[in-house]
């Protein structure tokens, strides 16, 4: 029995040995099997070095179809984006307004002189080992404004689904976790 114990601590020391040695190869096999399913099939990735949350909106004239206003902008930064563009408007209306009219035009009182959709589309921009960019989407929304409805309720609706998205990005869809 004393020679069973000596037997027994090598054969551990062999096994945990080996463990430590194909520990690197084992963490290199589950990144390279980073696989996305869509629709289309599915799309490796390997191992992914960067992952960023967009969100594309589009103002579109409902019955024209024409494009207003596009940005195509980080989760975080899209509303302020457009925000801006809006700012823009109301800065070249008051521009208009003569010098001793008292009525001047605010974000907060601007409304749409037709019906408009906000057409929003949040995807995910990865690049990997195997895809120099890949972008998934995963969500398409519109928001429907009509006419003379208020600009500022519409920015606070994009706003709003802006962060929600923003949050379930960090819940559900995020490949890299932060440190």
């Amino acid at each position: 029995m004393s020679n069973a114990a000596p037997a027994i601590i090598l054969g551990l020391s062999i096994v945990t040995a080996s463990a430590i040695y194909t520990f690197p190869v084992v963490v290199d096999w589950l990144d390279d099997r980073n696989v996305i399913s869509t629709t289309n099939g599915s799309v490796r990735l390997g191992k992914i070095y960067n992952e960023m949350l967009k969100i594309s909106v589009k103002i579109e004239d409902a019955k024209t179809g024409d494009v207003l206003f596009s940005v195509d902008e980080f989760a975080d930064k899209a509303y302020m984006s457009m925000r801006s563009n809006f700012e823009k408007v109301v800065v070249e209306k008051n521009k208009e307004v003569k010098k001793g009219d008292n009525e001047r035009f605010t974000l907060e009182g601007l409304k749409f002189k037709a019906p408009t959709i906000f057409k929003v589309k949040t995807y995910i921009t990865y690049r990997s080992e195997h895809q120099s960019v890949f972008n998934l989407t995963v969500n398409e929304y519109e928001i429907t404004v009509g006419d003379g409805e208020s600009v500022n309720e519409a920015l606070l609706k994009l706003q709003a689904h802006c962060e929600a998205m923003r949050e379930e990005f960090l819940r559900e869809h995020q490949m890299l976790k932060p440190v």
